[in-house]
């Protein structure tokens, strides 16, 4: 029998998450070693565990030297290709957006609209493009385009890209944002349409593996099963309760009541 491999985080903002969300589906990974980039899944035992960081993930999951792998669906969108399948789009944790944000000081751009009139803007009358900042270059050129912004060119971030406008090698910028903080700290703030894309934590898996491998599509379906199962239940509450009663019928209808 073939062996299925599971590419993992192995660190970054999802990686903790990733093994407390398995252990909560009851696929708890074992780690050997901490340094080590191999584990297991005693409940799936035809499957091998590869830690990878999350952009890895991607690559070895599109080359099919892992087969499934748990990323952020902003990395599968950025980097992916079509190898890649998105099985499970949303497990529920690691959310956070790719916003676009422009200086506070900006206090007539409000829209996506008003940006691109002031991409217009600099172009007549500072005769360059509009600036932006972004780690995600290939999400960032399609939906500036899809929002009508084409006078526009990447800068490369360099160190904290929040403070690229401050440092003055950027305009603007386009980030992933969890609460904003960082965002509202370096005087920045999002334009309500500029979601470029709502991201989370997602299981993805190869293509190929998937149309011709029973064994890949097995542990998939053992993984959604328990997946979906866990998070369904987070809907309900177990409670545990100690009544007395004659009989049955007379605790159900205490209950009942």
């Amino acid at each position: 029998m073939n062996r299925v491999t599971i590419g993992l985080p192995s660190k970054g903002a999802i990686a903790e998450p990733t093994l407390q969300f398995l252990q909560d589906c009851g696929l708890r990974v074992v780690k050997p070693n901490p340094r080590q980039y191999t584990g297991s899944i005693p409940a799936l035992p035809d499957v091998d565990v590869l830690f990878q960081r999350v952009t890895d993930v991607v690559y070895k999951v599109s080359d099919n030297t892992a087969q499934i792998g748990i990323t952020g669906l902003d990395v599968v969108h950025e980097y992916g290709d079509d190898n890649i399948v998105v099985i499970h789009p949303d497990l529920g944790y690691g959310e956070c957006r790719l916003v676009v944000a422009v200086p506070e000081t900006w206090i007539d751009v409000e829209t996506m609209t008003d940006l691109a009139e002031v991409a217009l803007d600099f172009r007549e009358y500072k005769r360059r493009n509009l600036r932006v900042a972004t780690t995600y270059p290939k999400m960032t050129r399609q939906f500036l385009h899809a929002s009508g912004i084409h006078h526009f060119s990447l800068a490369n971030a360099e160190g904290a890209i929040e403070a690229a406008p401050t440092i003055g090698y950027a305009d603007i910028i386009v980030d992933l944002v969890q609460t904003g903080t960082t965002l509202r700290e370096n005087h920045l703030k999002p334009l309500p349409d500029g979601i470029a894309l709502e991201s989370q934590a997602c299981l993805i898996g190869n293509r190929e593996a998937l149309k011709r491998s029973p064994e890949v599509l097995g542990a998939v379906r053992v993984m959604l099963e328990q997946i979906d199962a866990s998070l369904q239940g987070k809907g309900y509450s177990q409670i545990t309760v100690n009544i007395t009663g004659t009989s049955a019928q007379e605790i159900s209808e205490r209950v009942a009541a």
